[in-house]
């Protein structure tokens, strides 16, 4: 008896990990892949986000290569090689992209799609 109880909990244990790593990807991962315009500070960026993390953003100032996560289920985090930045996103859906940042409440961040 003491066997399986033994045995019975590591199964437990395995599906418990199996099932909690799954469900960590934040419902959003796909949503955000795309070619983005993002009107910001009188200007409009246009925001490339990959699939495999990477992406860019290019505006008036140029083109920067970026890396892209989503942390804690809505917290977009862009990565320009030497800062973290981001928002928390609100809504996705195919054609937009809805957020704000709490260093700047009451401004929200609406992306479109391009493509």
């Amino acid at each position: 008896m003491e066997r399986f109880m033994r045995s019975a909990a590591i199964v437990t244990l395995a599906l418990f990990l199996t099932v909690g790593v799954t469900g960590c990807g934040s419902k959003y991962n796909d949503k955000v892949v795309g070619t983005w315009d993002w009107n910001v500070g009188g200007g409009t960026l246009v925001v490339v986000v990959n699939k495999d993390g990477t992406g860019s953003l290019k505006g008036p100032m140029g083109e920067k290569k970026i890396t892209w996560r989503i942390q804690r289920g809505n917290n977009f985090v862009l990565n320009d090689g030497s800062k973290d930045s981001g928002f928390l996103i609100d809504s996705a859906d195919e054609n937009t992209i809805r957020g704000s940042d709490p260093q700047s409440p009451g401004i929200p961040i609406v992306w479109t799609r391009k493509k």
